[in-house]
């Protein structure tokens, strides 16, 4: 281990490469796609301040969102069981009409022939609604703590070594009390203890909460947007995602890996011996962003190119620190990405976009498209609360 892979020659085109400005040199970063697998798989090797169990809860999911220097409650307990009962099978059922509606109305409000921003004004806001709901905060509340959940995402998509600084710990501190009802909510956070992911004010269950947040707020948006753009950049639709020319149907299991797999916003992930200190020169750099683009693995690598479903991606990670949430982000991005194609008659890109350039995180900040329909606005009943 910590031999550095040549990066692999990326081929194709279309679709936006992982990154313009490049990164500093490292002599331990992997691009190779067997040779990140192989780190991920890896038992020895977690998350930087992490162990290869973190309490008797298991080991933690991947930290891209809440990095291993931010404690929640003082545990150090896993929170994989509680990430269990908040996205259980039987809550994103219920969540899902919820959502599709919202989606839906959304998209329907977007105005046409007029250059719209797809992150600000339906990524972003929608993205909210989701993690308000699954993790039981009122709409207004989520939207008063959604900045603390941007200084924690920035904080890590930024950070050279996958830690952040003293403000993005006080938010996830502020942000764990609001989602225990520990805060000056006034009793608007908390949700059902039996279907949010136990009892919130848990040490566990506030840092799944925090982790959800978080991720679904501002990690999610992210992708969105990352996918949406992959989409939108082929230069010949109809091979390479036939789904958008008979956008009634549902979007197929092999595509929605393409989308994960070139939108997924994640560049880097840490790794280190486990005990270590999360020194810069002890950490090991796995660049997803190069292994998802192996040439070796994804012929004609920046094309969407639909696989058997379960494909062998890394935008979800891999191991026993792979995304907790993995579920609840294929039924968001599915659902969200449905409703923009279903529902509108034509979507092109109308600027480049900006971008948030990080070390762990690559990710459009803009997405500027026009829009037409076919015909007019669907009006969406609300489906009511899950």
């Amino acid at each position: 281990m910590g031999q550095a892979s040549d990066p692999p020659d990326p081929g194709g085109k279309a679709a936006t490469p992982p990154g313009d400005i490049p990164l500093r040199p490292c002599p331990r970063r992997l691009t190779r796609h067997e040779d990140v697998v192989r780190s991920l798989e890896d038992s020895r090797l977690v998350p930087p301040g992490g162990s290869p169990r973190d309490g008797e809860g298991g080991p933690q999911p991947e930290g891209t969102t809440i990095p291993r220097n931010v404690r929640l409650g003082g545990t150090g307990g896993g929170i994989r069981d509680p990430f269990r009962v908040l996205l259980s099978p039987s809550a994103l059922l219920r969540w899902h009409p919820v959502l599709e509606a919202d989606a839906i109305r959304r998209v329907s409000a977007l105005p046409e022939n007029t250059p719209v921003d797809l992150v600000a004004d339906y990524a972003v806001p929608w993205s909210l609604e989701v993690a308000g709901l699954v993790c039981g905060m009122t709409g207004a509340w989520a939207e008063r703590s959604a900045p603390l959940a941007r200084e924690i995402f920035l904080s890590a998509a930024l950070s050279p070594q996958g830690v952040t600084g003293e403000a993005a710990r006080a938010a996830a501190g502020e942000l764990a009390a609001r989602l225990s009802g520990a805060g000056d909510s006034g009793g608007e956070s908390g949700g059902n203890p039996g279907e949010s992911g136990g009892n919130p004010g848990e040490p566990g269950g506030t840092a799944a909460r925090v982790q959800a947040f978080v991720a679904l707020s501002c990690t999610l948006p992210a992708l969105l947007a990352g996918s949406w753009l992959a989409l939108l950049e082929q230069d010949d639709p109809g091979p390479a995602h036939p789904w958008l020319l008979e956008p009634e149907g549902p979007l197929p299991a092999a595509l929605l890996e393409e989308l994960l797999r070139l939108g997924g916003p994640a560049r880097l992930l840490y790794r280190e011996a486990g005990g270590g200190q999360g020194e810069p020169e002890s950490l090991l750099e796995l660049d997803v962003a190069a292994a998802n683009r192996d040439p070796l693995v994804f012929p004609s690598p920046l094309r969407l190119a639909p696989r058997p479903p379960g494909g062998a991606h890394l935008a979800l990670g891999r191991g026993a620190h792979a995304c907790a949430g993995a579920a609840v982000v294929r039924m968001a991005l599915r659902t969200a990405t449905e409703a923009l194609f279903r529902h509108t008659g034509h979507v092109e890109l109308a600027a480049p976009p900006d971008w948030l350039e990080g070390f762990a995180i690559r990710a459009p900040l803009t997405l500027p498209v026009r829009v037409t329909r076919r015909g007019r606005p669907v009006e969406v009943p609300d489906a009511g609360a899950p």
